[in-house]
């Protein structure tokens, strides 16, 4: 019987590399409410994810990290665990005061409320 060794092909030696940075997916949709971001973020946990706003910006920065296990000893890589950043220049209607975040299953959901001057408002008009 022949014992087969598990190893990296081709004598790849492991080291620690700076991680990748790349901007999540994004679907960006508005009503006559405001705005709604959906933002791809998989395996990201609420504590690994940082939202700011700032003047007109809106920044998301979140990691994710695959976990091994600690008591065996890693000979090969090839999952990544990029760090994902993105920026968004807010319109002037938005109103900072108004946003609201979740993350579920890897989707983060962000509602992007408007100033009340910038919400359409029915004008009734009477007959005389």
């Amino acid at each position: 019987m022949t014992t087969a060794t598990l190893a990296a092909p081709c004598k790849e030696t492991i080291t620690k590399k700076a991680r990748p940075s790349v901007r999540p997916k994004t679907d960006i949709y508005r009503d006559e409410k405001g705005y709604r971001l959906l933002v791809e973020l998989p395996g990201v946990k609420s504590e690994d994810l940082e939202l700011t706003s700032h003047l007109s910006t809106l920044s998301i920065s979140a990691s994710n990290t695959v976990e091994a296990d600690p008591d065996m000893r890693l000979i090969h890589r090839e999952f990544t665990s990029p760090d994902y950043n993105c920026s968004f220049n807010l319109p002037d209607e938005v109103d900072l005061s108004r946003i609201e975040a979740s993350l579920k299953n890897g989707l983060l959901d962000i509602r992007l409320g408007l100033k009340e001057a910038a919400i359409p408002k029915k004008i009734e008009v009477k007959i005389s």
